[in-house]
């Protein structure tokens, strides 16, 4: 009787431990549920393996409560490291860290570079690497004109902190005397930092060609567009104007000049309409707007047609004027025929019509 009953005891006390095991098995402690939740949140974040991602040693006082929901995780402000979690329906909330190991290709030189190197493609190769990388890292395949900001060397992990943006300069090859011509032979196109050059610095290359220096200018001068005389075309004075003389396509005429030319040329001749010169003009000399003003259409002394119409007839008279005219203004005329003054509106070159 005793045997059966220390029997009947074991077997109970084996079917409470297997039950308890099975159930050990079948539902994972609230750490473990945490933990897992957050790997996964933590990886589908950030688009990386969840094996990069590894939870921090939990203090000893640790305790997360077996949450009937999933748990509600958020990154704390902007931190990738710090994480909030929370139980909703249990009121509890914790701060949890993680450690981010990224395994990915990081762009390396392939060489030591100075400052100012002109960095290409070939300057990078891609390793595998395992750590925690910076966003800030150079893309190769996208590295546009870019020179080095300070020194690297041969294996360091290229950061877009190395680099900033270049310009293209031109820098002198050999000396050039004040009035000489400048041509292509004579500068070499080079990439220095931006913030290194000057707007009048970076130009682009065909002002060069057929220019003349403003100045002497030292071998490995980079060249300001104040360092030469671009050539451009320019309006002349081809023979002495007097003041008050028409200028027009009889008295000017468009040139090449290497010459500094005024702010104020004179470029289109046609759009100021009918200009006289305000002082003498001299031939071969530039022509600008404050050399003109307009001229009167109608000049005193001069013939001037007065053109009246009267149902189908249309009678042309000729008068004399007695006062200059611009486009529009009443001014008198006189008939030489009758000797009867008559006011009149200026419409043309020698032209009026009877006022309305």
């Amino acid at each position: 009787m005793h045997t059966g009953w220390l029997r009947f005891l074991l077997f109970a006390f084996l079917s409470y431990a297997c039950f308890g095991w099975s159930e050990s098995q079948l539902s994972p402690d609230s750490k473990t549920v945490l933990k897992a939740a957050v790997i996964q949140h933590v990886s589908n974040s950030l688009e990386i393996p969840a094996d990069q991602v590894v939870l921090r040693p939990f203090h000893p006082s640790f305790s997360p409560p077996i949450c009937p929901e999933p748990f509600a995780i958020s990154f704390f402000e902007k931190s990738e490291n710090s994480l909030l979690v929370e139980c909703i329906s249990a009121d509890w909330r914790s701060y949890i860290s993680v450690d981010i190991t990224e395994i990915r290709d990081v762009p390396v030189y392939v060489d030591n570079f100075e400052r100012g190197h002109l960095l290409t493609r070939e300057d990078l190769i891609l390793e595998r690497m395992e750590g925690k990388f910076s966003k800030s890292l150079i893309d190769r395949d996208s590295l546009g004109m870019v020179v080095m900001k300070r020194p690297v060397k041969l294996g360091q992990v290229a950061a877009t902190s190395d680099v900033e943006k270049a310009a293209m300069v031109h820098k002198l090859l050999r000396d050039v005397e004040a009035k000489s011509k400048l041509t292509l032979s004579n500068v070499k196109k080079v990439a220095i930092a931006e913030s290194r050059a000057t707007m009048n610095q970076i130009f682009p290359t065909r002002l060069i060609k057929g220019s003349t220096a403003a100045r002497q200018l030292r071998a490995g001068r980079v060249l300001s567009r104040m360092d030469f005389n671009e050539r451009k075309k320019a309006l002349f004075v081809t023979e002495n104007i007097r003041y008050g003389g028409l200028v027009d396509n009889t008295n000017t005429e468009m040139r090449s000049t290497n010459e500094r030319v005024p702010a104020n040329l004179v470029l289109d001749l046609s759009t100021l309409g009918r200009v006289q010169a305000v002082r003498l003009l001299r031939s071969n000399t530039l022509l600008r707007h404050s050399d003109v003003r307009p001229a009167p259409l109608v000049r005193a002394g001069e013939a001037a047609t007065l053109t009246i119409e009267k149902g189908p007839l249309n009678i042309a008279v000729t008068l004399v004027a007695l006062e200059n005219g611009l486009m529009g203004d009443l001014i008198k005329l006189k008939n030489p025929d009758s000797g009867e003054n008559v006011v009149a509106r200026v419409s043309g070159v020698g032209k009026v019509v009877l006022p309305n």
